[in-house]
């Protein structure tokens, strides 16, 4: 499927994305603003080219460090085209966070390293045009054969589970789960990634995982996703901070 069509998708299926930043947004500002990412052509992978003073260059030397992470196929931001972020916030967690988050970004899956980088880079737009968000809302986005594309990266608070964000880390994945689940090229990313997370302190060896529905009233990350996820390692089901709150969307 074109990645047009795929934003079509999108935008039909946008509803069950969670509210953070920006949640008091307008649902009229914002639905508009979703529809005018139907005018938007959407790009593959590009370099940027910032000076060394911003915060794309300092994401970048972050990113350096990830090569100590094995079995990981990881996407720069740069090399998917990402905006800088509008604000630094970062985490304040010695040791790490104690939860990680999946989701779903629900559309169409990607086939491809580019086609996937292009919804990234529509995730990002989406984030920080119609919510308002500093930046795309996930850590990490877990796409096509496993590629791990760099979002906010393990030192910058998400924006993707109402009441948990400065405790945990979200990973993305890119399609809906909600009638079959990731592959196993996908869910090995993801396993990589904690372990990697782990290795660098930056969540703790005893964290739980869970599903966007555990903390908030979302059916995220999909009912046969969720349903996988419960015989995983570390799952630690519904928890006792559940907080149902309205979203932007509706």
């Amino acid at each position: 499927m074109s990645i047009r069509a795929a934003m079509l998708s999108f935008v039909l299926l946008v509803l069950e994305t969670t509210a953070v930043e920006g949640a008091s947004a307008a649902t009229t500002k914002i639905s508009e603003c979703v529809r005018q990412q139907h005018t938007f052509v959407l790009r593959g992978a590009t370099h940027t080219r910032n000076p060394e003073n911003t915060r794309s260059y300092q994401y970048g030397l972050w990113y350096r460090n990830l090569v100590k992470c094995k079995g990981i196929s990881f996407v720069s931001r740069e090399e998917w085209g990402a905006r800088s972020p509008k604000a630094d916030n970062s985490f304040n967690k010695n040791g790490g966070v104690g939860y990680v988050f999946y989701h779903h970004t629900q559309g169409d899956k990607c086939f491809s390293k580019e086609n996937c980088a292009a919804i990234t880079f529509m995730w990002q737009r989406v984030h920080q045009e119609c919510q308002e968000w500093d930046d795309i809302g996930y850590n990490f986005i877990i796409g096509f054969n496993g590629f791990v594309f760099v979002g906010r990266g393990w030192d910058q608070i998400g924006a993707h589970t109402v009441g948990f964000n400065e405790e945990s880390v979200s990973f993305g994945f890119v399609g809906d789960y909600s009638s079959d689940v990731p592959d196993e090229l996908m869910l090995q990313a993801a396993r990589n990634l904690t372990e990697c997370g782990i290795q660098m302190q930056k969540i703790r060896a005893n964290y739980t995982l869970h599903g966007q529905a555990d903390a908030n009233c979302r059916k995220c990350p999909g009912k046969a996703f969720y349903a996988f996820m419960q015989n995983m390692s570390h799952f630690g089901g519904k928890l006792p901070e559940y907080e149902c709150t309205p979203s932007p969307w509706k």
